[in-house]
């Protein structure tokens, strides 16, 4: 039990980034009071129970000091006194996008805010435990997306500015964001693996870094519900290994045709079910079936090993 009086007070602040958000950003947070000597006074930044805001990081700002360095495409949000950090990231970033751009016919177009502070509250609890960074577009009221952000992992900032893959993977699900709601997780994490990976060892070399022998592979394709959940770093190197085949036998046209496909066959349905459409669709677009795809995948990657 409190010995003093206390409220939690729900704020809501509302911010717009010039040149990067197309319209404001409202988040809802709360700020603790208790009342002492008769008056109230600030207690906590966030409210006691935390029952606001529970799905969304916090303004870019909040925090200790920071520096920000960006030009029309990138705005690099780092602590103060890390310019030079700043300046890194929006280059990785430039050179992430070309890569989808060569790699998939996708690129990030959207002025896109990079947050890499030691500061970002929340991250966890909005990513999961293990997340080196996030890229997602902040929704509006009537659920359109106008505001792109990447956060890197506070307790990772630097690791991720060293690993080629990491902001590379990120840039391409932005890329991907006109699809990425209908298409099953193997295409889209898959896709990101792939542009990843491309110019660093390939398959080969992802399954290395998974800590996985290539022919531990099973030739199926990974369900969306459970794709998080049992054997991640498997289904991860499952659909690089799907998409590397669909794009070296197909090409990459096909492979946005299959975007495209799976796109329009969802867009009236915001409860559709991709895994059950992806045969159909295979066999459409791509002109093979699921497990035609899944066996083509598999051999290719032991082939590699």
């Amino acid at each position: 039990m409190l010995r003093e009086p206390s409220l939690v007070l729900r704020v809501t602040t509302t911010y717009q980034i010039h040149g990067f958000d197309a319209s404001p950003v409202q988040l809802d947070d709360g700020f603790t009071f208790v009342k002492h000597d008769g008056t109230w006074k600030l207690a906590g930044k966030s409210d006691a129970d935390s029952r606001f805001n529970p799905d969304a990081l916090p303004a870019p700002w909040e925090g200790s000091a920071i520096s920000t360095f960006g030009d029309a495409d990138y705005l690099a949000v780092v602590d103060r006194g890390r310019l030079a950090l700043a300046h890194r990231l929006v280059a990785l970033c430039h050179r992430a996008a070309a890569a989808s751009g060569l790699l998939l016919g996708v690129t990030n177009d959207i002025p896109t805010v990079v947050l890499a502070t030691s500061h970002a509250r929340g991250f966890k609890e909005f990513t999961g435990p293990d997340a080196e960074a996030a890229a997602f577009p902040l929704h509006n009221a009537d659920g359109t997306s106008s505001h792109w952000r990447m956060v890197l992992n506070p307790a990772y900032v630097d690791q991720v500015v060293d690993d080629p893959i990491v902001l590379t993977h990120e840039l391409t699900h932005l890329a991907m964001q006109t699809y990425l709601r209908y298409l099953p997780t193997w295409l889209t994490e898959g896709s990101a693996e792939y542009v990843g990976w491309h110019g660093h060892g390939g398959l080969p070399s992802a399954a290395m870094a998974r800590g996985l022998h290539p022919r531990s592979l099973p030739a199926r394709l990974p369900i969306s519900s459970d794709y998080y959940l049992d054997h991640v770093q498997l289904n991860y190197l499952e659909g690089q290994a799907l998409v590397s085949y669909l794009v070296e036998r197909y090409g990459t046209a096909e492979l946005v045709d299959l975007f495209q496909a799976f796109a329009a066959e969802g867009s009236g349905d915001l409860h559709y079910d991709r895994d059950l459409a992806t045969p159909h669709l295979l066999r459409s677009v791509v002109g093979t079936s699921s497990e035609q795809l899944a066996r083509g995948a598999y051999a290719e990657l032991v082939a590699r090993s």
